[in-house]
């Protein structure tokens, strides 16, 4: 009887450990066969929002590793997503191509929210990481673009132009490249310098303030790119080259509506009109650079892409992503509101 149980016992010893090992290496077999993500920018502005997009969404699942391109290794930000979610570090010169392209082996999708820059120092960044995802065989890419659409601008800034010129380059490799524009960064919308001085409780609007417009926090922008990448390396088709991701639509009016309401402000508008101010910017985007401060050589042309109705994302490819909120829950001007009181910039 003893005997008969100390050989169950051992039996059930001996399966553990076969169940245990062949567990550990199905799982490490099933994980190498996965894609590897390489995020570049993903310490900085919009691009940290992306990395946690990949890394603490479901969306990491379908992913090898998580690679984080940076200059510096003890980067703080690169370091924390290491720590505390297991993305991995590899050091790159921006600058060097060569060096770009061996920080990129191994890599199916690679993101790119590289910053232009001042003076667009950056955009020479931006074409050596395109050129090396290339011919580091990448299958899949993100330009650096989040932001509006600017194949519909019809007006000629230098910086959209750049973005223009780029897009076709990407266009030109064998890659599958996906755009994804999201109207303008919820956080970063209401400003003085984009017409709201709700300091001073005057909103200077081009043009009628029942014009909608998009507006996408950074996080919803990071949920979705990881989201969009997830679906493309399982079925590239399933993706449309060119995105777009809708936050929250609504007018000026509605928007004043939604903060006037939190802060029991009374903002009044000064309106221009939308026929001369129009005429006069288009002119304007002739002569600037840009060398020229975004004051002055982008923020006066987004406001009048929003005055014209170009940043209406009414129409757009959230139910891909997000069907019914199944995924997250789109943060809306309500939640931004409440954070601040009703007074944004103030």
């Amino acid at each position: 009887m003893v005997g008969g149980y100390i050989k169950h016992i051992l039996l059930g010893f001996i399966l553990y450990q076969l169940y245990y090992i062949l567990s550990e290496n199905l799982t490490s077999y099933f994980m190498s066969t996965l894609p590897a993500v390489a995020l570049a920018g993903a310490t900085g502005n919009i691009g940290s929002h992306i990395a946690r997009g990949f890394l603490t969404s479901e969306s990491r699942s379908s992913f090898s590793d998580i690679i984080i391109l940076t200059r510096d290794l003890n980067n703080e930000v690169a370091q924390g997503f290491k720590a505390n979610h297991g993305a991995t570090i590899r050091q790159v010169d921006f600058n060097d191509e060569a060096s770009i392209e061996k920080a990129l082996e191994g890599v199916t999708v690679v993101v790119d929210a590289l910053g232009a820059g001042p003076g667009g120092k950056g955009l020479r960044s931006r074409e050596l990481l395109l050129e090396a995802a290339s011919k580091a065989g990448a299958k899949i890419y993100f330009p650096s673009e989040y932001g509006v659409d600017v194949s519909k601008v019809d007006y000629s800034v230098p910086i959209w132009r750049a973005k223009q010129v780029f897009q076709e380059k990407a266009r030109a490799t064998s890659m599958k490249i996906i755009t994804v524009t999201a109207g303008i960064f919820m956080e970063s919308a209401f400003t003085p310098g984009m017409g709201f001085d709700t300091a001073n409780l005057k909103w200077t609007i081009i043009g009628s303030p029942n014009t909608k417009f998009t507006v996408t926090s950074k996080g919803d922008v990071g949920l979705s790119v990881a989201s969009f990448a997830s679906i493309a390396v399982k079925t590239p088709d399933a993706v449309p080259n060119d995105v777009r991701i809708a936050g929250h639509v609504l007018s000026f009016e509605e928007a004043r509506q939604i903060f006037t309401k939190d802060s029991g402000d009374d903002i009044k508008y000064e309106l221009l009109d939308l026929e001369s101010t129009g005429k006069e910017y288009r002119e304007k985007a002739k002569t600037v650079a840009i060398t020229d401060s975004p004051l002055v050589s982008f923020v006066p042309f987004l406001r009048l892409a929003l005055a014209e109705g170009m940043v209406d994302y009414s129409t757009n490819n959230n139910d891909l992503i997000n069907s019914h909120e199944k995924s997250w829950k789109w943060k809306k001007v309500e939640d931004y509101s409440k954070e601040v009181n009703g007074r944004p910039y103030v």
